[in-house]
């Protein structure tokens, strides 16, 4: 595994990003608990924003809340 990671950097979460994801999942979840929480994709796109990286991903929702993050998504 980390042979195959080792083209990645491991970023710290940034406050001003922890914030954004959190914000934003608010409006996403507006007072819904769920036992599948999705947060971490809140984090790993509002990281993306702040830093100006692209995120690939093949889940699309909630991503109309991050505007200014270019999304890749996998050919189906």
């Amino acid at each position: 595994m980390d042979e195959a990671l080792a083209g990645f950097k491991v970023l710290d979460l940034d406050p001003d990003a922890a914030y954004r994801a959190g914000q934003a999942f608010a409006r996403f979840r507006p007072g819904k608990q769920d036992p599948k929480l999705i947060l971490p994709d809140f984090f790993i796109r509002a990281q993306a924003a702040v830093l100006g990286l692209a995120h690939l991903t093949n889940d699309r929702r909630g991503v109309s809340l991050f505007p200014d993050v270019d999304f890749l998504f996998p050919v189906r």
